[in-house]
């Protein structure tokens, strides 16, 4: 998916704030970070974002936040106000009529709801265990208004098919969570069906290929690659091939080979490769790391490289929150030059990060 570079020059005045690891993310421009050096040592102690990206800008999403969640409040009376919402996870999109929008989940399922302590991983006794109220809203970006409810959907990845604007969300609670193809456009949606799949589907990432649309299904030791019908919303096999990851960066916590998980869906990285993110988090899934990889073009679609593990930045005046590494990077974008890349942190904030191809194209080793 490709932004006008003219959006992100728009995006650049009003909420860019060109390399804050420590600063606000809320429009306040500071100066350019920019490491003296990437990581040398081989030791597996955490790779650091900053160091792997030194040139990068981080979008204010989280602005909007305020009017997202009323407008699921006017939209929806059931929803129990006295809990305490949150816009979370967001997902960057084209729209239609060339605005860059995006989608994001509001819900009261939030890690900072401590009353006076929003720096503390807490969980409120009253929320109750099995009944999230998220609901997914769609906003103009760099707007403080505008937002729309979609439905009650989960954790989006927005991607382009076709020269249109889809997403990949999940309906229902953890143990029963539907895979969900939605237009982003009209707001229709329709449950995808994969013969013999699981009780709950997440992050499938979209691959467009000649005109179809495919999924990375599972990502390691194997990539599982399915094919999905739009207009039947009917799923089967594709493709496998073998994957073989690197763990550079990861915490040695996290043992020699976890599980993997897929984030975005993929983006153009160059003429032979595909590009999108990973995750892997510990048990208690208070922990999550990620990973850029790249694909090849054509089928099977077999897994290339990726990049050292790190976590994304937290937002402006949380680096310390107890909850900075619940991550979860929902969406890629490419703008010319650069990718920008949407995730939540700590299930209680939203934000987006800019980087340049270029340097990506470097760490994973592929810089022509």
């Amino acid at each position: 998916m490709s932004v006008p570079k003219c959006l992100f020059a728009f995006l650049a005045l009003t909420s860019l704030a060109r390399g804050t690891p420590g600063g606000s993310c809320r429009g306040q421009v500071t100066k350019t970070y920019r490491s003296q050096s990437l990581l040398q040592t081989q030791v597996r102690q955490g790779a650091v974002f900053t160091d792997l990206f030194p040139t990068y800008s981080i979008m204010d999403v989280d602005g909007t936040s305020s009017s997202a969640i009323a407008s699921v409040h006017d939209a929806d009376p059931t929803v129990n106000k006295k809990w305490l919402h949150k816009m979370i996870n967001p997902a960057h999109y084209l729209a239609a009529d060339g605005s860059l929008r995006f989608v994001a989940r509001v819900t009261h399922a939030n890690r900072c709801a401590c009353p006076d302590q929003p720096k503390r991983k807490c969980y409120p006794a009253e929320f109750p265990k099995h009944d999230d109220d998220s609901r997914l809203v769609s906003c103009l970006a760099g707007s403080s208004d505008g937002c729309a409810v979609v439905g009650k959907f989960a954790d989006p990845h927005a991607f382009s098919f076709l020269g249109h604007p889809w997403a990949f969300v999940n309906s229902g609670v953890t143990d029963n969570c539907k895979p969900i193809l939605l237009n982003l456009t009209s707001f229709e949606s329709a449950e995808l069906n994969l013969p013999g799949m699981n009780a709950c589907e997440k992050n499938w990432q979209a691959i467009e290929h000649k005109g179809e649309l495919f999924f990375s299904y599972f990502l390691a030791p194997t990539h599982k690659v399915i094919r999905c019908d739009v207009g039947s919303h009917t799923c089967d096999d594709a493709f496998n091939s073998s994957t073989s990851l690197q763990f550079d960066g990861l915490p040695s916590s996290f043992g020699s080979n976890p599980d993997v998980h897929g984030s975005t869906p993929y983006v153009e990285l160059d003429s032979d490769h595909l590009l999108a993110a990973a995750h892997v988090h510990d048990f208690g899934y208070e922990d999550y790391w990620h990973t850029f990889y790249v694909i090849k073009r054509e089928p099977p679609f077999v897994v290339v490289a990726n990049t050292r593990w790190f976590q994304f930045l937290a937002p402006g005046g949380y680096e310390d929150a107890e909850w900075k590494g619940i991550q979860f990077a929902g969406s890629m974008m490419r703008s010319g030059d650069d990718l920008l890349v949407s995730y939540g942190v700590g299930d209680c904030m939203s934000q987006a990060i800019k980087v340049p191809v270029s340097e990506v194209a470097n760490v994973l080793g592929l810089q022509g």
